[in-house]
């Protein structure tokens, strides 16, 4: 039971892990969303 209980764990912590991968991730996406976003602003405020 205990060998269970810990195996459980070492998933769930493996588990938090990866989100944590993948929202680093996200953050990196959104941030070159964003940046894409100001530099098409930009060029239209330009031709304007």
């Amino acid at each position: 039971m205990l060998a269970k209980i810990s195996e459980r764990r070492e998933q769930l912590e493996q588990q938090l892990l990866d989100i944590e991968q993948m929202k680093l991730e996200l953050d990196t996406a959104e941030e070159r969303c964003v940046q894409a976003l100001e530099q098409t602003i930009k060029s239209q405020q330009a031709i304007q």
